[in-house]
């Protein structure tokens, strides 16, 4: 069988401990909103699924802007420009209240990190 993680990296991915610290200026000022916006957040709701919805939300909004303006020598209707600007403060406050409904319903795992930051990674490439 082929194994892809030898026992000695899968005991230390179950012991990982995320641990965060933020130097965005802005912080202070949504942490408020952050907070606010994932108290209205029902419990049952599982992190991962915050996650893919603030992808799907930045994806979509962003291939609104690729449809008028393929090139990027177009300028695309302001309203296109519009939506993906909130796409993306949709997607940010999403991926900024997944951890803490994860650390709210104690079910953050080392794969939902991987699974956040994956997810992060697509976002950024666009």
């Amino acid at each position: 069988m082929y194994k892809i993680l030898s026992p000695g990296q899968l005991k230390r991915l179950s012991e990982h401990k995320y641990s965060c610290s933020s130097s965005s200026i802005l912080d202070e000022y949504l942490q408020p909103w952050w907070n606010w916006l994932v108290s209205k957040v029902p419990i049952w709701l599982a992190p991962n699924l915050i996650t893919i919805l603030g992808l799907i939300i930045n994806i979509g909004t962003t291939l609104i802007l690729v449809w008028y303006s393929p090139d990027a020598k177009i300028e695309p209707p302001r309203w296109a420009c519009f939506l993906c600007g909130l796409g993306l403060f949709i997607y940010q406050s999403l991926d900024s209240i997944d951890g803490k409904q994860a650390r709210r319903t104690g079910t953050s795992t080392p794969l939902g990190e991987l699974f956040d930051h994956g997810c992060d990674s697509v976002s950024t490439g666009k």
